[in-house]
């Protein structure tokens, strides 16, 4: 069952960095001041914004980019979204359009299998393969291949200078994009927090 619907879809608000911050703002006064802008998930469970991460400017334009996870995306194989800072975002940013409106990238589930995997439950950011860029992981802990228990699976995917767009993370087992995977032989839901 899910939890009780809400007016509005989870999400994550970003608030724009000013000396003259107030104490306190809601999270309406974020919007309605121009402070900042909201980034609305695929539907009211989704979970969006359950793990975020900051990997630095990885498409080199001197701006922050960051990460919002949101796990039960996508029949809960989870997406996980990499947005590339900006000056400005518009008040409202819907998750799902930020590949069509040019505003990141986003890393959908494994499309041959299409299993509940909550991908984007957990972010870590480190430099796996020591080349100076900041990789990312994403991990997956609902992950299964069919076979008893709840294996797990934490993807690794290498920084680069995404285009917006849509990536799979199959892609990253197929070797069209760059990354690592690790799997689980146990029960231990890797990829969890």
């Amino acid at each position: 069952t899910h939890p009780p619907r809400t007016a509005t879809s989870h999400g994550v608000y970003l608030l724009f960095g000013a000396r003259d911050l107030p104490p306190s703002l809601s999270s309406r006064e974020i919007l309605d001041s121009g402070r900042g802008s909201r980034f609305e998930g695929q539907i009211w469970w989704s979970n969006a914004g359950g793990a975020l991460g900051a990997p630095g400017d990885l498409n080199g334009d001197g701006l922050g980019d960051f990460l919002i996870g949101e796990s039960g995306a996508g029949d809960r194989t989870g997406v996980v979204y990499l947005v590339h800072g900006r000056s400005e975002f518009p008040e409202v940013v819907k998750l799902a359009s930020i590949a069509n409106d040019e505003l990141g990238v986003m890393f959908s589930g494994v499309s041959e299998t299409l299993r509940p995997s909550g991908a984007g439950a957990a972010i870590a950011i480190l430099d796996h393969d020591g080349d100076g860029t900041n990789d990312f992981l994403i991990g997956a802990p609902s992950f299964d291949e069919g076979r008893a228990g709840v294996l797990g699976r934490v993807y690794i995917v290498f920084g680069q200078a995404f285009a917006p767009g849509m990536r799979s993370r199959g892609e990253i087992e197929s070797g069209e994009l760059r990354g690592a995977l690790f799997t689980s032989e146990g029960s231990e839901a890797l990829g969890s927090t």
